[in-house]
């Protein structure tokens, strides 16, 4: 039996949620955003982005102001690349919008 992919595509495809790791960059479709509770602070909401990859949509939990901003000027439908630079509270994301 061969393998036909390697675990860490075997994660990003089951895991639920987007993840993205330092100096990663993802290309996603924007289909939109809800607002959800923090997980470290139920008081407190935060953006949950949909964002579509190989054809399936998958929440992306971020409560990055300047990543707001980004996808406050996107229309769903249109694609973007995000990349992930630094972590914990030192991280920043590059949001591209490819159309």
């Amino acid at each position: 039996m061969t393998n036909k992919m390697s675990l860490r595509e075997y994660v990003k495809k089951r895991r639920k949620y987007i993840k993205i790791a330092e100096g990663e960059t993802i290309s996603a479709i924007y289909q939109g955003f809800d607002y959800v509770p923090s997980k470290f602070n139920p008081d407190e909401e935060i953006v949950r982005y949909k964002l579509e990859l190989d054809g399936v949509i998958k929440p992306w939990d971020t409560s990055a102001t300047s990543v707001a901003e980004d996808f406050s000027n996107l229309e769903p439908g249109q694609s973007v690349t995000i990349t992930r630079h630094g972590s914990g509270t030192n991280t920043i994301y590059e949001i591209h919008e490819l159309n």
